[in-house]
């Protein structure tokens, strides 16, 4: 018997559809293998007086869809990278890059999409 209030999911259905979902998106009939390279902490070294960056990388299964129209910042032949959050070691930001086999892309938005079980990644050619 379902206790939740009518509209609302329990626990239990959440689940479930966050693992269908993560299912479909990572099918290689469907999705493709990328490597997502998150920038990390900042270290700054006193003797030289430089900044550098950590870098987080993840290889997941990604679903690829091309932007076809302008719309907003979003513009005709960028890529729109549809991921699953729970493969993910950090959430993904803008400035972050993605590498699809010799092809590199800047991300330059990142919105999460409903139940929190993917994000949904703006890219343009690095």
């Amino acid at each position: 018997m379902n206790n939740a209030s009518p509209g609302t999911l329990t626990a239990r259905e959440l689940a479930a559809i966050r693992a269908d979902v993560s299912g479909l998106i990572q099918d290689s009939d469907s999705g493709e293998e990328i490597t997502l390279k998150h920038q990390g902490s900042r270290v700054f070294d006193p003797a030289t007086g430089t900044t550098s960056y950590s870098e987080i990388s993840t290889t997941l299964t990604a679903h690829r869809s091309l932007i076809a129209e302008n719309e907003g910042e979003v513009r005709r032949g960028d890529v729109r990278w549809i991921v699953v959050a729970a493969s993910l070691a950090a959430i993904p930001q803008p400035d972050d890059r993605l590498l699809v086999g010799s092809e590199a892309w800047s991300i330059y938005r990142v919105d999460e999409a409903p139940l929190s079980a993917t994000y949904v990644l703006f890219s343009r050619r690095a």
